[in-house]
């Protein structure tokens, strides 16, 4: 079999297709797309192996364009030396910020850590200054709506199922599928360790500082939460689907213990 396309998108472990795609020699079309990891030294054995190469889409990784500048021919790639030197400056920074967040990918415990530490500050902030009660609310209801995505599966099983039929397993002897969710964990960590950081900052303009009654806000909140999380409790158990993948998992092996325990008829 000739593979003449290849598109990768969304992997955090991406780069282990690399043997194949460098030696894929009559690759024409290669996509690269939110992929974590180091991807110059691909890029540079592709344009050293691969002469056919034609198209090249990249995107949200990270790589130089000095050191994959002839990554396959017939694909033009701006000199860097010609931007301006902010621009540079910028691209370098992005890289490397990248490169930091790609690092912390496989720390799940650490990265939430932080993130509590930094929710811990931010509370603190907000007891002492006692005001900004409309950040914290605006926060609040920015991260119920990420909380929404992180519990939500990918593809909505409701519009699956008067489509397709249902998909989710229902018997111990049907196929494992992991849960897929709308919102990856790595995302939903980063969105909310951003938004507490902008809100902390937000806390040192007195522009933002609204008077407020926050005893009605928190109210509000806990009202939207509630009926939220009603709402997504029903649907999970209408479409018997559970938003981590160890709880379903588990759930498959004692279905499957059980079966292979029970006498044959």
């Amino acid at each position: 079999m000739k593979m003449q396309r290849k598109c990768n998108q969304e992997l955090v472990n991406g780069q282990s297709f690399e043997p194949l795609i460098v030696g894929s020699k009559n690759l024409q079309s290669l996509k690269l797309i939110r992929c974590l990891g180091d991807w110059d030294k691909t890029l540079e054995a592709v344009g050293n192996s691969n002469h056919g190469l034609t198209e090249m889409h990249l995107e949200k990784i990270q790589w130089d364009p000095m050191d994959a500048g002839a990554a396959g021919a017939g694909v033009s790639l701006d000199n860097p030396s010609q931007a301006p030197a902010l621009s540079r400056w910028k691209f370098i920074v992005s890289q490397q910020f990248q490169h930091l967040l790609d690092k912390t990918t496989p720390h799940v415990l650490y990265r939430w850590i932080a993130c509590l530490l930094l929710v811990f500050i931010y509370v603190v902030r907000i007891y002492f200054v006692q005001g900004f009660y409309i950040v914290s609310y605006g926060l609040g209801i920015y991260i119920l709506n990420l909380l929404i995505g992180f519990l939500s599966p990918q593809v909505d099983p409701e519009v699956q199922e008067l489509s397709h039929g249902p998909t989710l397993p229902t018997r111990g002897s049907d196929e494992f599928r992991p849960f897929v969710r709308r919102l990856p964990e790595f995302k939903f960590w980063y969105s909310i360790t951003k938004a507490f950081c902008i809100a902390f900052v937000m806390t040192f303009f007195s522009a933002f500082d609204v008077p407020v009654f926050w005893p009605i806000l928190l109210f509000y909140w806990v009202f939207l939460f509630s009926l939220t999380m009603r709402t997504q409790i029903s649907r999970m158990i209408k479409y018997r689907y559970v938003p981590f993948t160890f709880g379903k998992q588990l759930e498959q092996l004692e279905d499957v213990v059980l079966e292979e325990d029970s006498p044959e008829d």
